[in-house]
C-alpha cells in the first residue's frame, strides 16, 4: 500500500471514531471498580468527558488515576477513593461520603463544589482560576481529610486560582494530627454567608504570598504564616475565633463590625495600624495596647487614665553602635520631616536617639503607675533593619532591665510601632514623679540584621511618643483606732486611716475629713500628722482635716471635759458623705467612754505619752502611771497602790497564749520590785467592767502621783492595757500600741518541683538549684526579740505577710532583679501587683511556708524577708535575718528571635545575588550547596525575662554561659519534608561550610552594652548532602533547631509563650522524626533540589568556535527537568583529554552564563590544523555534577566544502 493510501485509511478511521465518542453521563449501577465496565450503565470505563453520578446504595472504588467533567455523589453513595486520583475539570456535588486517603483535584476554572456529604480521609484540592464552594453547601471533614486552595494533585502551586468559599466547611480534623486547611493562593475568599467551623482544626499559609479574606464566620483552632508578607482581612461584619497562638503575617481586622475573639491560650496579633473594631475573648489580657473602635473585652476602671506626651528635645547618644543621627530634633513632632541614621551596613548598629522633656504633669499625684507604652513611627529604605534597643530613661539613666525592642522588619513607609504596654513597667517601680522630670525620656536604636550585604541603608524615625497609664483610687472608707475610755482630764488619740475598698492607701493621699462628736463637744488638735488641722467653734466637737499629699494615716487628739460616751463620726469634705458606712467593724473604734479622774500612762514629767509601740520580746521604755483625781488633781502620793491591769487584743481580735509581763520599779524608777504575767488578753471589743482577767500589781507611786514600770510582751500586734483601782470603781486605758516582730528568720529553702534542697552555691562552678523563673519554697518564721516564734503574726484583721528582697552574689558585677512569683496567676500565692511580690501562705504558730518565690536571671543570690507592705500596723518596717546563698540559679530557656534561612549562601545574601546585590535568588537551595541559618538566641527565664548573667567569661566563677553555639552539632538542626514526609535530619551536614560564626567575641555577651540584656547572634552555615541516587524534589523542608546547655536550657519555639515550665518539650512546635511528639523549634521552610549539570557534546570545523548547549536541571519525582527559574548558577568548567592536534594552545574556553537554567559552553577555533576533541569537565560547584564528561570535537566535515555543524544530545 503506497503512502497515499495510507493517509486516506488514517483520515477515514479518524473521521469514524469522531463519530463515535462523546460525552456520556455514566451512572453506577452495582458495587465495583472505578475501571470496571460493568460498574456503570453506559456500558464502559467513563471517559474524562464524561459526567459521572454515583447512586445509592453503591459503592464505587477508585482504582486508578483518572478524569472526568463533573461528578455527582448521591445520598447513601460512596467513592471510596483508596488513595488514588480524580481530577474534575467541571463541578464535583457531594451529598454522600468520598473517603479513603486519596484526592478529589478540582481543576476546573469555575468549578463549582456543592451538596452536604461527607470527605473522610479525602483531600480536596483547587487550582481553577475561580472555583468557589457554593452557598448552601456543607462540606463536612473527618479523619485525615484537607482542603488545598490554590494547589493542584501534582504538588503545583497555582497562585492566581481564587477560591471563594460560600457555603458551610465543617471539619474535625485535630491539629495535633495534620493541618487541615492549606492556603496556596494569593487569594482565597470567605463569602458573606461563607462559613468553617473548624474549633479543633488548623489553618496555614502554605506560601510566602498567601492571603485570605474573610466576610464570613471562621473558626479554628490556629493559624500559622508562612512569612510576614502573608495577610488575613477581616470584611465587614465578619467574625474570626481562634483557640491556640496564630500567626497570620498581616492582620487587617478595623473593617466596621467585624469582630476577632481570641480563646484562651490564643494571644491577640498586633493589627495593622493597631486597630480592631470588636475584640472578644478570654485570651485577651487586659489592658491590650490596641485601639477598638466597637466591642472591647478591657474596659478602664474609673478613676484610671492615662496621659500621652511628646519630647521637647531629642539628641543623639553614644555607648551604642557607630551610625550617628542627624537631625535628632525631627523625632519630636509627627510630621513627616525625619531624623536619619545612615551607611547602616550589615551587622551595623545605631547610636541611640534619645529623647526627653516629656509634659507628664498631668498625671495625678500619688497614682499608681500601671504601664507605660512607646511609639517610635520610622522607616527604612530596604534590606533588613530592626530594633537594637529600645530603652526608658529614669531620672537621666537608661534604665536597661527591659528592652523593648521588638522583631519587626521596617517597611519603606513609616509605622507607628508599639513597644511595652500598658500593663509593662518595663521591669522596674514608678512613681508620677518619674515622669515629671525633665530628664525622663526613652533611647532607642536600630541595627541591619543582615550578615554579608554592603548596601548602605538609612534608618528613618519621624516621631516618638510615650503613654503612662495609671490606676487612680479614692477613698471609700476610713478606719478608726481610739481607745474605748477616756479621762476627761487628758487627751484622747484618735487615729484615722483612710482605705480605698480594698483597704489599701487611696492615691494621692486621703483629701480633706470633717470630724464630729456626738455629744457637740470637745477640740481637736494633731497629735502626729503632716496635713493640716482647722478645729472649729471651741468646745463644739467639729473640725476639717486635710492630710498632706500622699498622707496615709494621722493621730489627731480630742480634749473631752465631759462625761459619759460619745461616738466621732468622719465625713468627706466635699460631699459631706460618711466615710464609716463601709468600714468593717473590725477597723472600726469610734466609741470613747468619758470619766473623770483616773489612770493615765506618761512620762517621766507627767505628760501622757502619745506612743507606747514597742519590740516583741523586748522590755519596753520606763512608763508612768498617773493617778489623777475626779478633778484632775494628783490622786496618789508616795504610797504603794495595788492597781489591777488585764490588757486586750485590738489586732488580732482574738490573742494567742503569751501574755504581757508587768515589772514595778521603786518609787524612783531605779529598781524593779516586782513582776507580774498578766492572764491572756482579753478579745476586742469585750467590756473591761466585767473582765474577770485582771492581775493586781502593787505600784509604787512618788510625790507626783507617779508610778514607774516597764513592760514586755513576747507575741505581735496592736493592744491597749486596762487599769483598774477597785476601792474608787476607776476604769482607765492606755492608748493602743503595735508591738512588732523583732525579726523573720529564713530556713527549708528547696526546689518545689521535688523538694531537692538548696545547694547554697557560690558562683557559676556550682551546683545548680533551680531554673530562672522556676518555683522555689522558702519557710519563715516571725520572731520576737528572744528568738521566739510570734503566734499572733499573719492574723491580724487584715493579715500582714512577708516579702524578700535580695542581693546579687554571683556573677561579680553583674545584674540583680527582683524576686517574682513563679507563677503570676497564682491568686493566693501572687499579690495584687502580680509580679512584684510573691507571699508566704497563711502563718501558723508564726511560721509560713511560701512555694510561689522565683529569680529571672542566673546566678547566686541573697534573700532578706521584710514586712509585706513594709509597714507593720503602721509602726513601720521590719527587716529580718538574711539567709545564705541560693544558686546557682540556671538558665530556663533561649528565645529564638529572628530566624533566617537563607538560600544558596555560597552567591547569595538576603535574597540578593552577591556579586551586583540586585539579582533576585530563587527560593530553593540545591542539595550539597551552602544554605545559611541564622537566629539570634536571647537567654531568658520561664517568664521571658531576658538574662543579662548569661554571658561567657574567662573566669569560671562567671562563666554562666553554659552553651557552646559554635560547635555545629550543639546546635541539634534538624529536617524534614512534609509532603510524605520525608526525614532528612540525617543529611543535614556543615562538613565543607564555613565554621559556625556569632556576631560578637565571645558569643553570650551584651552587644547593647553594660545593662543590656545578653545574647548570641549565630550564623550557621549548613547542606542537605546529596544521596547515592537523586530524590525530592523537597518543596516544604521544615529546619529546626534543639540545642541544650548543660543544664537542659532549651530554645523556645518562635511562636513563643509556650515554654513555661521546666519540660523540655514544650518548648518546641515542630517534630522532625516518626515518633510521635514536637522535639525541635522551628527556624522556618526552605526548598531544596537535587541538582546536576548536563553540557550537550557538539562538533565542528576547526575554523569556528564550537558552542555546547549547558543545562541546570533538578530531578523532578521522575526525570531531571530544566530549572527553568535559575539564572544565577555559575559554572565554572575545566579542559582535559586532549585527542590528536588539539591541545590546551589551540582552544580556551568560556564559561557559561546561565538564564531560565540554560547556557552556552564557548570554544574558541583551533584554526587550520586544530582538528581534534577535547572533554569538559566540572571543576565547580560540586552540588551541580556532570553525569558524564562531555566532548567538543573539531575537523568533521560532509562531502562538500560546506561546513556540516551538529549537535548531539548528552545523555
Amino acid at each position: 500500500m503506497n503512502h497515499l493510501n495510507k493517509r486516506v485509511l488514517w483520515i477515514l478511521a479518524g473521521l469514524m471514531f469522531s463519530t463515535v465518542v462523546q460525552a456520556a453521563t455514566c451512572t453506577s449501577r452495582a458495587n465495583g471498580r472505578w475501571g470496571s465496565s460493568g460498574t456503570w450503565n453506559c456500558g464502559k470505563v467513563p471517559a474524562s468527558t464524561d459526567t459521572i453520578v454515583l447512586a445509592a446504595p453503591f459503592t464505587v472504588t477508585l482504582d486508578a488515576r483518572y478524569t472526568s467533567s463533573s461528578l455527582t455523589v448521591n445520598a447513601g453513595a460512596i467513592l471510596a477513593d483508596a488513595g488514588n486520583t480524580l481530577t474534575l475539570t467541571g463541578a464535583l456535588t457531594n451529598n454522600g461520603t468520598i473517603s479513603g486517603d486519596g484526592n478529589m483535584d478540582v481543576t476546573g476554572a469555575a468549578a463549582v463544589i456543592s451538596g452536604s456529604g461527607t470527605y473522610s480521609g479525602t483531600r480536596l484540592y483547587t487550582s481553577g482560576s475561580a472555583p468557589q464552594i457554593a452557598a448552601g453547601a456543607v462540606l463536612n471533614f473527618s479523619g485525615s481529610s484537607r482542603l488545598y486552595a490554590g494547589r493542584n494533585d501534582a504538588g503545583k502551586t497555582v497562585a492566581a486560582s481564587v477560591l471563594t468559599i460560600n457555603g458551610t466547611i465543617n471539619s474535625t480534623i485535630d491539629a495535633a494530627n495534620t493541618t487541615f486547611l492549606r492556603i496556596y493562593a494569593d487569594s482565597t475568599v470567605i463569602g458573606a454567608t461563607g462559613v468553617i467551623n473548624a474549633g479543633v482544626s488548623a489553618a496555614d499559609f502554605s506560601s510566602k504570598t498567601a492571603k485570605v479574606t474573610n466576610n464570613g464566620s471562621v473558626s479554628l483552632k490556629s493559624i500559622k504564616q508562612k512569612s510576614a508578607t502573608n495577610a488575613w482581612t477581616q470584611g465587614a461584619n465578619s467574625s474570626l475565633t481562634v483557640t491556640a497562638t496564630s500567626t497570620v503575617g498581616v492582620l487587617s481586622a478595623s473593617a466596621t463590625g467585624n469582630t476577632v475573639t481570641y480563646t484562651s491560650p490564643a494571644v491577640p496579633i498586633s493589627p495593622l495600624n493597631k486597630t480592631y473594631y470588636n475584640l472578644a475573648g478570654t485570651g485577651v489580657a487586659c489592658p491590650h495596647g490596641f485601639t477598638v473602635t466597637g466591642s472591647n473585652p478591657c474596659v478602664t476602671k474609673a478613676g484610671a487614665g492615662f496621659v500621652i506626651s511628646s519630647p521637647t528635645s531629642c539628641t543623639n547618644l553614644t555607648g551604642v553602635g557607630t551610625r550617628a543621627w542627624t537631625n535628632p530634633g525631627n523625632a519630636q513632632a509627627a510630621d513627616t520631616v525625619h531624623s536619619i541614621a545612615g551607611n547602616v551596613v550589615k551587622n551595623t548598629t545605631t547610636n541611640y536617639l534619645k529623647c526627653t522633656g516629656f509634659d507628664f504633669a498631668a498625671i495625678p499625684v500619688g497614682a499608681a503607675i500601671s504601664g507605660i507604652t512607646v511609639y517610635v513611627t520610622r522607616k527604612t529604605d530596604g534590606g533588613t533593619i530592626r530594633d537594637a534597643f529600645v530603652y526608658l530613661v529614669k531620672a537621666g539613666t537608661l534604665s536597661t532591665t527591659l528592652n523593648g525592642a521588638t522583631t519587626t522588619n521596617y517597611t519603606k513607609a513609616d509605622v507607628a510601632e508599639m513597644h511595652g504596654g500598658m500593663t509593662s513597667l518595663w521591669g522596674t517601680t514608678w512613681t508620677d514623679s518619674d515622669f515629671k522630670l525633665s530628664t525622663f525620656g526613652v533611647a532607642f536604636a536600630a541595627k541591619n540584621t543582615s550578615t554579608k550585604s554592603n548596601t548602605n541603608r538609612s534608618v528613618s524615625v519621624d516621631f516618638i511618643q510615650v503613654r503612662v497609664d495609671y490606676a487612680a483610687t479614692g477613698v471609700d472608707h476610713v478606719a478608726i483606732s481610739a481607745a474605748n475610755i477616756g479621762s476627761t482630764c487628758t487627751l484622747s488619740n484618735v487615729t484615722i486611716t483612710p482605705h480605698t475598698a480594698a483597704h489599701g492607701a487611696p492615691t494621692g493621699g486621703g483629701g480633706a475629713i470633717k470630724l464630729s462628736t456626738s455629744s457637740g463637744k470637745g477640740d481637736w488638735s494633731i497629735v502626729s500628722g503632716t496635713g493640716s488641722l482647722s478645729n472649729g467653734t471651741g468646745n463644739d466637737g467639729r473640725a476639717t482635716y486635710t492630710y498632706a499629699a500622699g498622707e496615709t494615716s494621722a493621730t489627731l487628739g480630742l480634749m473631752h471635759t465631759s462625761s459619759g460616751s460619745i461616738t466621732l463620726g468622719v465625713s468627706d469634705n466635699a460631699t459631706g458623705a460618711s466615710l464609716t458606712a463601709n468600714t468593717m467593724a473590725a477597723e472600726l473604734s469610734n466609741t470613747i467612754l468619758f470619766a473623770g479622774g483616773g489612770f493615765t500612762v506618761a512620762n517621766a514629767a507627767g505628760i501622757a505619752v502619745s506612743n507606747m509601740d514597742q519590740v516583741a520580746g523586748a522590755t519596753s521604755p520606763v512608763y508612768y502611771l498617773k493617778a489623777t483625781s475626779a478633778s484632775c488633781g494628783n490622786a496618789f502620793n508616795n504610797v504603794a497602790k495595788s492597781v489591777d491591769i488585764a490588757f486586750e487584743c485590738l489586732d488580732p481580735t482574738t490573742c494567742q497564749s503569751p501574755a504581757v509581763t508587768i515589772n514595778a520599779y521603786n518609787a524612783a524608777g531605779t529598781a524593779v520590785t516586782s513582776s507580774t504575767v498578766l492572764s491572756t488578753g482579753l478579745q476586742n471589743g469585750s467590756d473591761p467592767a466585767t473582765a474577770n482577767t485582771y492581775k493586781a500589781v502593787s505600784l509604787n507611786f512618788n510625790a507626783n502621783s507617779l508610778a514607774p514600770f516597764t513592760l514586755n510582751y513576747p507575741d505581735v500586734g496592736r493592744i491597749t492595757l486596762y487599769l483598774r483601782y477597785t476601792p474608787s470603781s476607776i476604769i482607765s486605758e492606755s492608748i493602743p500600741f503595735v508591738v512588732k516582730p523583732a525579726g523573720f528568720v529564713l530556713s527549708n529553702i528547696k526546689r518545689v518541683r521535688d523538694n531537692f534542697a538548696n545547694p547554697g552555691a557560690a558562683d557559676a562552678t556550682g551546683a545548680g538549684f533551680v531554673k530562672s523563673g522556676e518555683a522555689f519554697s522558702v519557710r519563715v518564721t516571725a520572731v520576737n526579740a528572744q528568738g521566739g516564734a510570734t503566734p499572733n503574726y499573719g492574723h491580724e484583721v487584715t493579715p500582714e505577710h512577708v516579702k524578700l528582697s535580695n542581693a546579687l552574689v554571683s556573677p561579680a558585677g553583674g545584674h540583680n532583679i527582683a524576686i517574682t512569683c513563679a507563677d503570676p496567676a497564682s491568686v493566693t500565692a501572687c499579690d495584687m501587683t502580680g509580679v512584684q511580690f510573691p507571699t508566704f501562705g497563711a502563718f501558723t504558730g508564726g511560721v509560713a511556708v511560701g512555694n510561689n518565690f522565683a529569680w529571672d536571671e542566673v546566678g547566686v543570690i541573697t534573700v532578706t524577708p521584710h514586712v509585706g507592705d513594709s509597714d507593720y500596723l503602721g509602726v513601720g518596717e521590719v527587716v529580718g535575718t538574711t539567709s545564705g546563698n541560693i544558686g546557682r540559679f540556671t538558665l530556663a530557656k533561649f528565645a529564638l528571635q529572628n530566624p533566617l534561612l537563607d538560600n544558596r549562601t555560597d552567591i547569595c545574601d538576603a535574597g540578593l545575588l552577591i556579586s551586583d546585590e540586585v539579582t533576585p535568588c530563587p527560593a530553593y537551595t540545591y542539595m550539597g550547596e551552602q544554605m545559611d541559618a541564622s537566629f539570634i538566641l536571647v537567654p531568658t527565664s520561664l517568664h521571658g525575662v531576658p538574662s543579662q548573667n548569661y554571658q561567657n567569661s574567662t573566669t569560671a566563677a562567671n562563666n554562666y554561659a553554659k552553651l557552646d553555639p559554635t560547635i555545629f552539632a550543639n546546635l541539634n538542626l534538624a529536617a524534614i519534608d512534609l509532603t510524605t514526609p520525608s526525614y532528612l535530619t540525617s543529611r543535614i551536614s556543615n562538613a565543607g561550610m564555613p565554621v559556625v560564626s556569632c556576631g560578637t567575641t565571645p558569643c553570650f555577651s551584651q552587644p547593647g552594652g553594660a545593662g543590656s540584656q545578653a545574647q548570641a547572634e549565630i550564623t550557621v552555615p549548613f547542606t542537605i548532602s546529596r544521596g547515592a541516587s537523586a530524590d525530592g524534589v523537597y518543596d516544604a523542608v521544615d529546619i529546626g533547631i534543639a540545642p541544650l546547655d548543660s543544664d537542659g536550657a532549651a530554645v523556645e519555639s518562635d511562636i513563643g509563650t509556650v515554654c513555661n515550665n521546666p519540660a523540655v518539650a514544650d518548648c518546641y512546635d515542630l517534630d522532625t522524626d516518626a515518633v510521635a511528639g514536637n522535639d525541635h523549634a522551628l527556624l522556618g521552610q526552605a526548598a531544596f533540589r537535587y541538582g546536576r549539570s548536563r553540557i550537550v557534546n557538539a562538533y565542528g570545523s576547526e575554523l569556528l568556535a564550537l558552542s555546547l548547549p549547558v543545562f541546570i536541571e533538578y530531578w523532578d519525582g521522575t526525570a531531571y527537568v530544566t530549572s527553568v527559574d535559575d539564572h544565577i548558577t555559575a559554572l565554572t568548567l575545566a579542559l582535559s583529554n586532549y585527542q590528536l592536534n588539539l591541545n590546551a594552545a589551540k582552544t580556551t574556553l568560556t564559561n557559561p552564563v546561565i538564564s531560565n537554567g540554560q547556557g552556552v559552553v564557548g570554544l574558541s577555533a583551533p584554526g587550520m590544523g586544530g582538528n581534534g576533541s577535547v572533554d569538559i569537565d566540572l571543576a565547580s560547584p560540586a552540588y551541580l555534577p556532570l553525569p558524564g564528561r562531555a566532548r567538543a570535537t573539531f575537523g568533521v566535515y560532509g562531502g562538500n566544502p560546506v561546513f556540516i555543524y551538529r549537535g548531539r544530545r548528552g545523555r
